[in-house]
């Protein structure tokens, strides 16, 4: 599994006043909420106090019930037990259980924090570890980032190691520009395997506007020339969740021959960045540059790839860049497909360089 995430060292949570709360599923299981006593818990919302907007986003959840929002920062340490209580629907028919976290206390030594727990984790927990009567889940549990979210998630699961890992790829040190290699795949710190183009030069049309009224509405348009040189330009490889790292060579020159066919070239998968975040260099091949060139124009003259622009002009537009992208100093002359746009670009009030 592979995954942009990490464990946090510490863990603050914002949490409401102390309420009884039911067991079972409200408004469903009537028979089971009457057969146990209501319990205490204190409502909690947990976050990584390195990220402030999540903080934030967490006050305010604690100010929406009229709350002073008082907040309690501890360990990430194990949580050996959580006893499950209800559960909730959310939006899209999304569903969270909420659980005691036994043990972990607001400070005063009281009553149990409560919060929400996943349904992949509940599942992971009670096929590993079993279901006690009354719903409790052995663990042990921590809490772990999974992209922006905080949940909580059993250690030593299939979740929980690639959570570690993310962190360690959090943790290396970015590979120096200067150090980049023509044909490089790296690896960036998301775990994302991305192709390094090198240093490159590229012609892109585009429409530019007189103001951000005209753009909104695409009005009054110009088509123009952006002339990009000797930038640093990196291209996205789908990899669908699988970890770059396990790949062999075969596989990556394959990922790579995407570029080369009109049918498989991501149009949109090209990006200019001075100094990317990657810190691992997994394999590296050679470019093809003719080949990702007559892609990318067979991919404007496409009409199935249409569904993303309103006119084939758009369209070459979309394509321009990769059309004409070579290595930085390298001459390229414009495509023949690009002559009448860049006939409109060079003289816009001549021919009609506008919409």
């Amino acid at each position: 599994m592979n995954i942009y995430g990490g464990i946090p060292d510490k863990i603050t949570y914002v949490v409401k006043k102390a309420v009884q709360v039911h067991r079972g599923w409200h408004g469903v299981d009537i028979d089971l909420m009457s057969l146990a006593a209501p319990v205490r818990a204190i409502p909690a919302f947990p976050v990584d106090p390195s990220s402030k907007t999540a903080l934030d986003t967490a006050m305010r959840w604690a100010r929406e019930a009229s709350h002073p929002s008082p907040h309690v920062e501890t360990d990430n340490a194990p949580i050996a037990e959580v006893e499950i209580i209800t559960i909730e629907a959310r939006a899209e028919g999304g569903r969270a259980y909420k659980v005691r976290l036994r043990g972990v206390h607001d400070g005063s030594g009281g009553d149990s924090l409560y919060a929400d727990m996943r349904e992949d984790v509940v599942l992971d927990a009670m096929l590993v570890n079993g279901v006690k009567k009354g719903g409790t889940l052995k663990g042990p549990f921590v809490w772990g980032r999974l992209q922006s979210q905080l949940r909580l998630v059993r250690v030593g699961s299939t979740l929980h190691t690639a959570m570690v890992e993310a962190a360690k790829r959090m943790a290396k040190a970015l590979v120096h520009p200067k150090y980049y290699i023509k044909g490089g795949i790296y690896l960036t710190r998301k775990g994302e395997a991305v192709l390094y183009l090198g240093k490159c030069d590229y012609d892109e049309f585009a429409y530019v506007y007189e103001s951000k009224e005209q753009q909104r509405w695409g009005i009054n348009g110009r088509i123009a020339r952006k002339e990009v040189r000797d930038g640093h330009l990196w291209y996205g490889l789908r990899t669908w969740g699988a970890d770059p790292k396990k790949k062999d060579a075969e596989h990556w020159v394959q990922s790579v021959g995407q570029l080369y066919k009109p049918e498989t070239i991501w149009i949109f998968g090209m990006r200019r960045i001075k100094q990317a975040r990657v810190n691992e260099l997994i394999h590296a091949v050679d470019i093809d540059w003719d080949k990702l060139r007559s892609a990318a124009v067979g991919w404007a003259l496409d009409p199935t790839h249409r569904y993303c622009s309103s006119s084939p002009e758009e369209q070459l537009m979309h394509a321009s860049a990769m059309a004409h992208v070579r290595p930085a100093g390298e001459p390229c002359p414009v495509h023949p497909q690009y002559a009448a746009l860049a006939a409109k670009a060079d003289n816009p009030k001549d021919t009609g360089g506008s919409r």
